[in-house]
């Protein structure tokens, strides 16, 4: 989320490290243009963000590119 200042300490670490790192609040806010189908990607989310977004968008990347998860 845009307003949890861990969320943002979390995209600041990535960007530092030249990663791409997008804050949402749910899944219809990704952007399919963000993605390549040979992306990893790290899902993170702060404490209080609803574990349901979270399966939500993982299960998104799932049926748009074939991800896998570990």
């Amino acid at each position: 989320s845009q307003n949890s200042s861990n969320s943002q300490r979390l995209a600041e670490l990535a960007r530092t490290t030249g990663k791409a790192a997008h804050l949402i609040d749910r899944v219809s806010e990704l952007r399919d243009e963000w993605f390549k189908p040979t992306d990893t990607v790290l899902v993170t989310a702060g404490a209080s963000a609803p574990e349901e977004h979270v399966q939500d968008c993982v299960e998104y990347l799932k049926q748009k590119f074939g991800a896998t998860v570990e």
